[in-house]
């Protein structure tokens, strides 16, 4: 099906890689060769969760929960379309809505983003062979930009009951991370292009590059 869609839209498939395996090599490549990390990428349609011990990825895990479900119940609650509850979720991320308008997006995303966390507990207890998880947590990914995030994570006693070796402390990955990688548009400020990005760190091995 991957091939079928590639020679329809005119394109070749060079490779096919991992985003968790390609933004770990982008990390290692910088001052943090023996790296110890959890990275959490909430993506469009779900939450990947990836632990890191030594540089290398140890296992991934994935929660069926994404930025798409926090823009259906901007939608569902406010009776916009869904390309307009996305507009107001992406421009309430970048603090650009007047206070009103903060609020209702607020108030829409509350209780599912409880909900997302109760699911984020739930992943960390399926990593096995997992005695303790690294405290320093790297979040990427489109809904990593709601406030709304970062406040539960450091508000919510979540990690009382995940084996943490410290009080976790998270970084938003942005494509100043990635050695080598520019912007040379200047549009990609997001954090949902960090990861897409990370992968020319595959195009890069194939072709003995570092």
């Amino acid at each position: 099906a991957l091939q079928k869609l590639a020679k329809k839209l005119g394109l070749r498939i060079v490779a096919i890689g991992s985003e968790m395996h390609a933004i770990v090599n982008y990390l290692k490549q910088g001052k943090l060769p023996h790296i110890d990390c959890v990275i959490i990428n909430i993506d469009n349609d779900f939450t990947d969760v990836g632990v890191v011990f030594g540089g290398g990825m140890v296992s991934t895990k994935a929660l069926d929960f994404g930025a798409v479900d926090f823009a259906n119940e901007i939608s569902q609650k406010t009776g916009l379309s869904f390309t307009e509850a996305e507009k107001f979720k992406r421009t309430y991320s970048y603090g650009k809505l007047s206070r009103t308008e903060a609020d209702v997006v607020k108030s829409c995303i509350t209780e599912i983003i409880d909900m997302w966390l109760e699911g984020l507990k739930i992943v960390f207890t399926e990593f096995t062979g997992v005695k303790t998880f690294p405290s320093k947590v790297y979040l990427v990914g489109d809904a990593a930009e709601l406030p709304d995030i970062q406040e539960i994570l450091d508000k919510e006693p979540w990690t009382k009951s995940i084996a943490f070796k410290a009080p976790p402390t998270y970084t938003k990955l942005t494509l100043r991370d990635l050695q080598g990688v520019t912007d040379s548009t200047g549009t990609l400020g997001s954090l949902e292009y960090v990861m897409n990005a990370a992968l020319s760190k595959i195009y890069l091995e194939m072709h003995g590059i570092n």
